[in-house]
């Protein structure tokens, strides 16, 4: 039946072909997901977490048949759930994004900021409209994508005898955990029985690790032209599956606070955390967790090109050779067969056929920008990150590098015109032609924009706002420029820089929230008024007048401090 492999693999014995081998569970995949869609749920009321605690419980009370109904349900929903979330994303990313949507082609990063923030909101939608209920807990997510609902569900159907159900179940979670709890007893279990052969064919399998084992075992065997097929198409189904990953670290980002509060970090913190997801997926698919340097992509390459060498196809050797200089200059075997290489054709000439070097393109991209962000953050992202208030970022640096107007600021009023200390009022911020095109851009605010009541102030004015991520939303509905939303985002951070500035501020000082505010007096009632257009408060603190104590409770926004 089936046997396991001298390298731990699983393989039949009746054609020796291998059915799978060890999967690498990723728990980010779906932390992005919040509930399954509507078709995901297999029960109309419930999601596949919900389901999913039913079934644990109706386990812990040996309902056996209750219990494995309800566990399928939930993995039902869940795969469901995931594939939906997956095909939203990628029409998220074919709306906007282009071959990598991390990176702008023309090297703007202002317009690499608005891609980012559209399809990350785009992705937030689909996790709104197409994914019901509150969310889904971390590690009910690890739980799914580790497959320990079939090891609960094996148990189950072996209960009920179902053996060869329960066969199918025991090996797809063996192939996820081959180092699980009480696995060698189950398979020892399991391989003794006299089971017809579909019973020892996993419930979910991943063709380019197949592939790629049936592509080695002729390798070793010296069947070159088989090699080749078998390892040939690994390679195609392995970028599939490497796509998909992409796919799904933009599934994981999360783009909750990038409407207003501290909007350049928000969007340099999720622009990194979708960078650094993006960076681990080979690693992820890489099933013999090889090291950096002779990873699964790399080991494709190496026996590619001396399968294609053996067969006479030099010209494919090359392009093979040449993929692995390229992915991995230090591993041995470049430094062993350049010059062997060399000898067919000048380095200089060497080029990459168009699929690999799309991949390998974006995956040496990804890894300069993430060294890039490293050198200007000074953190090591790659590792587990340690938030500091002053983290630098590439996305703000840009705005400071390239001040909006060509006009001068100046001061026009400081602490004595306005009655107290570190305040000032700055004029000639921008040009009259800029500040036009901002009211302009206004006439797209909204009133209230938020704030519960028509105006946060006083009864007596209309209040209308616009924030960063409407005027994102102007721009892809085609009702503002891209430029003037540029402008927007630009002159609010130089008024910023300019408060850092004047004030001498001995550490950086950074966004809270970003607001395009009108703010109009209503014709009637304006007589008799006796209170503040904009009452005396501090944002970060309930001010009581009457003692003058302002105390750093809800609702004030008890974040807002520069320290």
């Amino acid at each position: 039946k089936l046997i396991a492999t001298r390298n731990g693999n699983w393989a039949q014995t009746k054609d020796c072909s291998v059915v799978e081998t060890m999967v690498v569970a990723s728990s980010f995949l779906l932390l992005a997901i919040l509930a399954s869609t509507r078709q995901g749920y297999c029960n109309d009321s419930k999601r596949f977490d919900q389901l999913y605690e039913e079934g644990l419980e109706a386990y812990r009370n040996e309902e056996w048949t209750q219990a494995s109904q309800l566990f399928q349900q939930a993995i039902d929903g869940y795969n469901q759930g995931k594939a939906g979330l997956l095909k939203c994303v990628r029409k998220c990313r074919g709306d906007r994004a282009t071959e990598n949507p991390l990176f702008s082609r023309n090297g703007e990063l202002a317009e690499t900021e608005l891609q980012l923030v559209h399809v990350s909101h785009c992705v937030h939608r689909c996790r709104e409209s197409g994914f019901a209920g509150e969310g889904v807990a971390a590690d009910v997510i690890d739980t799914f994508e580790s497959r320990l609902p079939y090891n609960f569900l094996q148990f189950c159907l072996y209960k009920q005898e179902r053996l060869e159900d329960a066969c199918r179940n025991f090996i797809t979670y063996h192939l996820f955990n081959p180092e699980g709890h009480k696995v060698d007893d189950n398979w020892k279990y399991f391989n003794q029985l006299k089971l017809d052969d579909s019973a020892y064919i996993p419930m979910e399998s991943l063709p380019y690790k197949v592939l790629y084992i049936e592509g080695i075992d002729l390798y070793t065997e010296q069947k070159w032209a088989g090699a080749a097929e078998k390892l040939q198409a690994s390679l195609n189904d392995f970028y599939i599956k490497l796509d998909e990953c992409y796919v799904m670290c933009e599934a994981y980002s999360d783009v909750n606070d990038i409407d207003g509060y501290e909007y350049h970090q928000s969007v340099s913190r999720l622009f990194m955390s979708t960078l650094k997801c993006r960076t681990q997926c080979v690693d992820k698919l890489d099933f013999f967790r090889l090291n950096t340097d002779d990873n699964i992509l790399s080991s494709y390459f190496q026996y590619l090109q001396y399968t294609y060498y053996k067969l006479g196809r030099t010209s494919d050797a090359l392009t093979s050779f040449a993929a692995l200089v390229k992915i991995s200059p230090n591993v041995s075997i470049v430094n062993n067969s350049r010059g062997f290489y060399q000898s067919f054709a000048p380095e200089s000439t060497w080029a990459l056929n168009r699929s690999d070097a799309t991949v390998i393109e974006k995956l040496l991209e990804d890894r300069a920008l993430l060294q890039l962000f490293e050198e200007v953050s000074g953190n090591d992202v790659l590792g587990d990150q340690k938030k500091k208030d002053e983290d630098a970022t590439l996305l703000q640096q840009d705005f400071l590098d390239h001040p909006v107007g060509m006009v001068t600021p100046k001061v026009i009023q400081t602490d004595d015109d306005l009655l107290g200390i570190n305040r000032v009022v700055f004029d000639n911020v921008i040009t009259d032609r800029q500040c036009q095109d901002l009211i302009d851009l206004a006439q797209l605010a909204t009133e209230g924009n938020g704030y519960p009541s028509k105006s946060p102030h006083t009864v007596h004015e209309k209040f209308e706002g616009l924030t960063v991520v409407g005027a994102v939303e102007a721009v892809v509905s085609g009702n503002t420029s891209y430029d003037t939303v540029q402008l927007y985002l630009s002159s609010a951070d130089q008024s910023r820089a300019l408060v850092e500035q004047h004030f001498n501020l001995n550490s950086t000082l950074y966004f809270s929230f970003t607001h395009l505010v009108c703010r109009t007096a209503i014709p009637e009632g304006q007589e008799f008024r006796n209170d503040l257009s904009h009452p005396v408060h501090a944002d970060n603190c309930i001010l009581n007048t009457a003692t003058g104590e302002c105390n750093k409770v809800e609702p004030a926004y008890t974040w807002r401090d520069y320290r």
